[in-house]
């Protein structure tokens, strides 16, 4: 299924400076989309790890149950995209992940 990744050992040694103080992260060969990961964030100008929903939920979107499910966004449009614009623009982070 697209959207799958996997996190395991080699991700950290791969990212020794990035994820340096930050922990561990738990092995998972089989990450899929709405599956709660770990990803790399600064908050207050510190980083931080912390856990988010894998997937993109859309904050205009009225209902939540029958959301759309975007997952691939073409780097040619990401930054003009309507439901991709946003996010983009604000809403970063880093997803470790081994491929």
């Amino acid at each position: 299924m697209c959207g799958r990744y996997v996190i395991a050992k080699a991700t950290s040694d791969l990212m020794p400076d990035l994820l340096a103080g930050l922990g561990t992260l738990p092995d998972d060969f089989n990450v899929a989309p709405t599956t709660t990961v770990p990803v790399v964030r600064t908050r207050h100008g510190e980083r931080e790890l912390a856990q988010a929903r894998w997937g993109l939920t859309p904050s205009w979107y009225p209902d939540l149950k029958k959301r759309p499910q975007p997952i691939n966004a073409r780097v040619e449009t990401v930054a003009t995209s309507g439901i991709f614009r946003r996010p983009f623009a604000q809403g970063r982070c880093i997803v470790p992940a081994y491929l």
